[in-house]
């Protein structure tokens, strides 16, 4: 887990509360949607001290790598039609418009983890013939949403909405 927030992996097959040890199985009919990876930048690479290229495309393709693994063990759950989000360009985001160094990382991150994510899920296409994945390709849509804001009816493209925090049970009052 990345800072409290449960893994995918651990959502599809984990030992207590996951998918597979619920006894979920998929009717072929069930959509499902898969939309991961982020998490791995925003809460693991971010935090770290030392940040170099070679290490956000180390973690991008892993990341990416262990999506394809969730797809395939959806596919042994039975499911038969998965939707897959790729991610936008995280370095184009209102947090990153201030740190340059740090958006060029980001970037770098979405377009390593798309990459490798295409090819984990073409090559899940050809071993499954009888499974319909379909592909969203948010980084088109973000950047479009970018170029053409009002089209999405938004006003402000380059402003945090919101900032995230870790919960602090100390904050809370009882």
């Amino acid at each position: 887990d990345i800072l409290g927030c449960v893994d995918i992996n651990r959502q599809i097959t984990g030992t207590e509360k996951g998918f597979a040890a619920k006894g979920t199985q998929f009717l072929s009919t069930d959509l499902v949607c898969l939309w991961g990876g982020a998490n791995n930048l925003f809460f693991s690479l971010r935090t770290m001290a030392t940040k170099n290229e070679e290490l956000y495309k180390t973690e991008a393709k892993e990341t990416a790598q262990e999506m394809g693994t969730n797809i395939n063990s959806l596919i042994s759950l039975g499911a038969k039609i998965i939707v897959v989000m790729n991610l936008p360009n995280v370095g184009k985001t209102p947090s990153d418009l201030n740190d340059p160094e740090g958006a060029s990382l980001d970037s770098l991150f979405s377009l390593t983890f798309n990459e490798e994510l295409a090819l984990q899920v073409a090559k899940i296409k050809a071993e499954n013939a009888d499974v319909k994945i379909i592909d969203i390709d948010v980084y088109a849509i973000f950047d479009d949403i970018l170029a053409n804001p009002s089209s999405y009816g938004f006003d402000d493209v380059t402003s945090e909405s919101i900032a995230i925090y870790q919960a602090n049970e100390d904050s809370y009052a009882t």
